[in-house]
């Protein structure tokens, strides 16, 4: 979710209700936008124009999208398996595996990393390497393209950060 001024990195200086302000709290700062924070916000926006998944109109079910193909949602721990219910109480690294069908064609799919911990890690990618993973959002470099996933689908990533990755191909 992003409000007017935050791809300037504007704060409200932990005011989290603002709304009454008619002060420096609330003001944006035109003169000093910061040029690399907006083009990642930019890129970020051309990545969610690029991907019907992330824009979705329903809530995700869990299930097959049809017989044969992966559900529209699967949240994953960093050995690609599946999270049980006792997983989610230490879930430091969450990855959240996405299929929207496509006008009859094969899902779109999209794999989002989230890596809370203080530590790089390992995560294996959904299909445990029979699909081969492009990485399209590494929030720690402040890129949008990067190495992908290895022979066994694993990615190493980077401490407090999100990762996203497409099928390559």
């Amino acid at each position: 979710m992003l409000t007017a001024g935050d791809e300037f990195g504007r704060s409200q200086r932990g005011n989290n209700n603002a709304y009454c302000q008619d002060n420096e709290i609330t003001w944006i700062d035109w003169s000093a936008p910061d040029p690399t924070l907006a083009g990642f916000v930019a890129g970020l926006m051309r990545l969610r124009s690029r991907h019907p998944v992330l824009r979705r109109d329903a809530f995700f079910t869990g299930k097959p999208l049809a017989e044969g193909l992966p559900p529209d949602v699967a949240w994953l721990g960093p050995s690609g398996q599946e999270l049980r219910d006792a997983d989610w109480a230490k879930a430091d690294i969450l990855g959240m595996a996405m299929a929207c069908p496509e006008n009859g064609a094969a899902p779109q799919r999209l794999c989002v990393v989230v890596n809370r911990s203080t530590e790089a890690v390992s995560f294996t990618l959904p299909d445990g390497g029979k699909t081969s993973w492009k990485r399209i959002l590494d929030s720690a470099a402040g890129s949008f393209e990067g190495p992908g996933s290895d022979a066994e689908g694993k990615v190493s990533l980077a401490p407090r950060s999100v990762t996203a990755f497409e099928p390559a191909g």
